[in-house]
């Protein structure tokens, strides 16, 4: 029994939007087998070498590697291949059996070829120390569900996933329904009003309402992510594995849809979680309001509210875990505030998966206990047996989960954060009016920028120092995290610089809280504050241009590439060229996923550039296209342009080209337009303006 569709993805969207818990993180990155372990590799397959004969007719051909899988190949007779995978087990097709440390797939085994592939198999096994994995870490983004046996707690995993992810919603809305319950006082209130006003609730509905309208309205649905076709954001990744959502919908979903989706549903809830934090931290209702109110129409918040990008998500995560490590430390109803501290140690772990850089999150939820100032009046001041509790937890989480799980994933990017490089750039980042996103006149209202100045100058002029350092500090930090990669185009930036939003839109609130002050008794303050209550609220249509711009190389072949997958027939082989390793678009495009397993419509076969002195087509592809199968489809994507050989600047990738002269192309689809880079990954040998042409096409033998 089935709801109407309209109802179904609605609630999927809701359902998204509770996964801010959502249990255990999974492991959001895959070991990759980075350069300089061919010898290892060779090792595993010892006493065999390339070009030996294994058995009669049968020699082992070619190894080649992509990402976290090596590839293995055998030759036989009539230009037939064997092909077996291995992968780390944690990240490797659910057909893969377990061969020591490693996740053995047979991919392709023609008649004849059994022998050798067991004396293949058998040498593996034999070398096998199951210490590969374990040495030379790298890690990137990964797409790949764990089976449900390699899941903690098995099949009952997921089911406590969405347990815990309906308390969290029920959590959050029992938080707002409690601080909107306990008066604040304004300014120049000696103590707090009897009882909230019953306009602070109707306003924070009609806040959240019009965010909800917005985001489904303005934004495009559209990858803006680095390594779109890559990653697989966190939370979508628990999506996947739900039992209730599978319930609801006839499995299985497009796995990019459901990325879209979830970061959508946590988008929706950025004012909520926001109006939690802000109440805290500045004590003020009105101010709580107009933080929220800000988030739900900030047109840098919009514009990647219907994507891929993880900031998003890791906005409204981190707003709850700070929302609830305030109340652990605050609330005056022990039971209320250990039952908050309890429930914040799954969101600030997801916080520190979801992104390295939220490593800076740790010194700042320690701070916010000694952050004792509001926008207005002083906070009680915890105990010191409650701030060292809540600073007990927050370590516990930070030592034992979030520095070990970045050590072992991002070392290389820690050491490189930490160098005088990055604090340079931040100094140039900080006062670009192109670069910092915030004064980015396209990005970010102007007048908002001035509120948050206002904020910080009027917070300090009236003595509220503590809290002014605590939010400048907080946007100076992730200004500097981020300085480590400056991309050049500004566009790119802006998904980088989602994470100054929060500190910035808390000092903006407070900055319009002094104006408010201000222009009390003043002739023309009410139409001075209305005015500026109207900019603010026309900024989305003033900065649609900006929300809506997708016109770059890599969102338009998102875009172009997800509308040809109902084009291509299920089951069909698709060649593609992959560069220096950028990654396959229609492995991702063809991905659905569906109660814990993922499925592809087709079988991707992946070209990546040749070394130096080697043939353009590996000799694997080359037998492909000579012996094509029933139904072939060949990709000319952005790769093609993007990421090639040194001297190819303006042209076509050698291997794209060799391509075309084996065998006849008939076109399906076709785009065309002027480069305009985005990820620096897919624009090396791009000239700024050349013709683009992507093209997909059907494979027939010459």
């Amino acid at each position: 029994m089935y709801a109407a569709p309209g109802v179904r993805w609605l609630v999927a969207v809701l359902l998204a939007g509770t996964l801010l818990l959502g249990g255990s993180p999974a492991a959001a990155a895959r070991p990759v087998i980075s350069a300089g372990r061919e010898r290892e590799i060779e090792a595993l397959l010892a006493p065999h070498h390339l070009g030996d004969d294994l058995t009669a007719g049968w020699t082992l051909h070619s190894v080649d590697v992509e990402v976290s899988t090596i590839h293995v190949w055998l030759a036989g007779p009539e230009q037939r291949f064997a092909h077996l995978t291995l992968d780390h087990p944690e990240h490797a097709p659910p057909s893969s059996g377990r061969l020591g440390g490693f996740a053995l797939a047979s991919v392709d085994e023609p008649p004849g070829s059994a022998p050798a592939v067991a004396l293949l198999v058998a040498a593996l096994a034999r070398n096998d120390t199951e210490g590969f994995w374990r040495t030379k870490r790298a890690y990137a983004e990964d797409g790949a569900l764990p089976a449900a046996s390699q899941r903690p707690l098995g099949a009952a995993g997921p089911w406590l996933r969405d347990g815990l992810s309906l308390l969290t919603l029920i959590l959050l809305l029992g938080l707002i329904a409690h601080v909107l319950r306990t008066p604040a006082p304004g300014p120049g209130d000696a103590d707090p009003p009897a009882r909230t006003p019953a306009r602070v609730p109707a306003t924070l509905l009609a806040i959240f309402t019009l965010g909800v309208l917005l985001r489904l309205v303005l934004p495009r649905e559209v990858g803006l992510e680095a390594w779109s076709f890559a990653r697989f954001f966190t939370p979508a990744r628990m999506l996947a594995e739900s039992p209730l959502l599978a319930a609801m919908f006839d499995p299985p979903l497009w796995s990019s849809t459901l990325i879209t989706a979830t970061v959508l549903g946590l988008s929706f809830f950025a004012s909520l979680t926001l109006f939690v934090h802000a109440r805290y931290l500045l004590a003020s209702h009105r101010a709580a309001l107009i933080a929220a109110g800000l988030i739900a129409i900030l047109p840098m918040h919009l514009r990647f509210s219907h994507s891929d990008v993880a900031f998003i998500g890791s906005m409204t995560i981190s707003s709850l875990a700070f929302g609830l490590i305030h109340a652990a430390t605050r609330e005056r109803r022990w039971p209320l505030a250990a039952v908050c501290l309890l429930s914040a140690v799954l969101p600030i772990a997801l916080t520190y998966e979801l992104r390295p850089d939220n490593m800076v999150y740790f010194p700042l939820l320690l701070a916010t206990a000694f952050v004792d100032q509001g926008v207005w009046v002083d906070k009680p001041p915890p105990s010191r047996g409650r701030i060292a509790l809540v600073a007990l937890v927050v370590c516990a989480v930070t030592f034992g989960f979030g520095i070990p799980n970045l050590l072992a994933h991002h070392d290389e990017q820690v050491r490189g954060g930490l160098s005088l490089d990055t604090l340079g750039s931040a100094l140039e980042v900080a006062f670009s009016f192109t670069h910092n996103c915030l004064l980015n006149p396209e990005f970010t209202p102007p007048g908002l920028a001035l509120l948050a100045i206002f904020g910080a100058f009027d917070l300090i002029q009236r003595g509220r120092r503590r809290l002014a350092a605590f939010l400048i500090g907080w946007l100076l930090m992730f200004l500097i995290t981020h300085a480590y990669v400056v991309p050049i185009e500004p566009y790119m930036q802006a998904r980088y610089h989602l994470h100054l939003v929060i500190p910035f839109v808390l000092l903006a609130a407070c900055g319009i809280e002094g104006l408010i002050q201000r222009m009390r008794g003043r002739p023309r303050g009410r139409w001075i504050l209305a005015a500026l209550g109207l900019y603010l609220l026309a900024s989305p249509l003033i900065h649609l241009p900006f929300i809506r711009n997708v016109e770059f190389n890599d969102p338009r072949e998102w875009l172009w590439v997800h509308a040809q997958r109902e084009t291509i027939p299920e089951g069909c082989t698709i060649l593609e060229y992959t560069g220096r390793n950028v990654g396959s678009r229609f492995t991702r495009v063809g991905a659905w996923t569906g109660h814990g397993a993922r499925f592809s419509r087709w079988t991707v076969v992946e070209m990546q550039q040749a070394p130096a002195g080697a043939p353009d087509l590996p000799d694997a592809a080359r037998a492909l296209l000579e012996h094509p199968p029933e139904c072939l489809y060949w990709y000319a994507g952005l790769p093609c342009w993007g990421s090639k050989p040194d001297g190819y600047e303006g042209q076509l990738a050698p291997a794209c080209e060799a391509v075309a002269g084996l065998v006849r192309l008939h076109e399906v689809a076709r785009t065309e337009f002027a480069s305009r880079g985005y990820d620096e990954n897919l624009a090396q040998g791009l000239v700024a303006g050349q013709d683009l042409v992507l093209g997909l096409y059907r494979v027939s033998p010459r």
